[in-house]
């Protein structure tokens, strides 16, 4: 529903700002966008409110907080993969400001906002843009890697024959004897 994909997204969003509130980068500005983005999420909560349940609500808030700290895990694990030398702060902050530019939906070849925002992000932490440019592709690598137990279940979903429909494995033995 579109209330869930917004406070999915608010919630994205949030965690940048505070990511980058917390680094230091410029306390003014992260104050800012973190009172622009709890009045976002404040909006986006009265409009869900007026479409859904107050718990279907709380719900989706808490899945898409526990999903988005799951993939920051997966982002920071793969800046300590492949950037050693990013400290872990640095690391959080670009895996936050990696994750939010992936909720813009516009992209060529694959390559897009996240990439370009986490390395202008990494410029304005003093590191060269290809740092940034080698968090956001090792997290698409991994997050690919991540979904592969599915591709397997799929090809063995099209590759099994189909079963006449009403029969299950071994039925049609047993109405022969």
């Amino acid at each position: 529903m579109t209330a869930e994909r917004l406070l999915g997204t608010a919630v994205t969003m949030m965690g940048a700002i505070v990511a980058i509130m917390f680094t230091g980068l410029n306390l003014a500005w992260g104050l800012l966008g973190l009172a622009l983005t709890a009045v976002l999420l404040t909006l986006v909560w009265l409009l869900a409110a007026r479409h859904l349940p107050a718990l279907r609500v709380l719900r989706a808030l808490a899945w898409s907080l526990l999903m988005w700290l799951s993939l920051l895990a997966l982002t920071v694990y793969g800046a300590r993969l492949a950037l050693p030398e990013l400290g872990l702060a640095s690391a959080t902050a670009l895996g936050a400001i990696c994750l939010a530019a992936m909720a813009i939906p516009v992209n060529v070849g694959g390559w897009g906002p996240r990439e370009g925002l986490t390395a202008l992000a990494a410029v304005v932490w003093g590191l060269p843009a290809q740092s940034g440019v080698t968090l956001a592709a090792t997290f698409g690598v991994l997050a690919l890697i991540g979904t592969l137990p599915g591709a397997v279940v799929l090809v063995r979903t099209v590759l099994r024959p189909r079963e006449s429909l009403g029969t299950t494995p071994g039925s049609a033995s047993r109405l022969r004897a």
